[in-house]
């Protein structure tokens, strides 16, 4: 399996008004600073391989894959909201199963605490033949909110506490048994069980 994210968000679930704010900073001498606090933020949570294992903002993970799952696929992208399945023909032309020959469940915004979703073969499926190439079976995944307004607010906040936190320590991160007990609670409230 390989899995590639394929477009990133275009937004960010906080603004650097909103951190500022949380810090109470009113002058503009640290904005790049405090930005690249938020992105950091952003970077340490966000996706498959972030520590909460979802993405925060909408975009898109590809999972390729050398052949078809057997009955089930457990998928490493949580709070999937639209999925396509694309393979490779014995031809070598590129083919879309019916999206009537799968399903994956839950198909909607992850809830709080929820296990990854699963892709499952409906019925009595005949998976095509592949062709011979390299990862021939493409999962195309799109999750996470469309925008600020309607993400979940303790996930925004969660943001905007770290990027807080990082600005507070001055550069020194530390270790995650250090964070406060409010980041520890949004952080177990919103990772995504394996």
């Amino acid at each position: 399996m390989r899995l590639t994210r394929i477009s990133a968000s275009a937004t960010s679930p906080v603004t650097l008004g909103a951190v500022k704010a949380y810090l109470r900073v009113l002058h503009d001498d640290e904005d790049a600073l405090i930005q690249s606090l938020i992105d950091a933020a952003v970077t340490y949570l966000d996706g498959p391989m972030g520590i909460l294992g979802r993405p925060i903002m909408l975009q898109t993970w590809e999972v390729a894959l050398d052949s078809w799952p057997a009955s089930e696929l457990r998928l490493p992208v949580a709070s999937v909201t639209s999925a396509t399945v694309d393979y490779y023909d014995s031809s070598g032309v590129v083919q879309t199963l019916p999206p009537d020959s799968y399903s994956i469940d839950p198909l909607t915004e992850a809830a709080v605490g929820a296990a990854r979703p699963v892709l499952r073969w409906v019925g009595a499926f005949a998976r095509p033949e592949l062709g011979d190439g390299l990862y021939p079976v493409r999962l195309e995944l799109t999750g996470g909110a469309a925008d600020a307004g309607a993400l979940d607010a303790g996930l925004a906040t969660l943001v905007t506490m770290i990027a807080g936190e990082w600005y507070k320590r001055d550069g020194d991160g530390g270790a995650a048994k250090d964070w406060p007990m409010a980041i520890e609670a949004l952080l177990a409230r919103y990772r995504v069980k394996l």
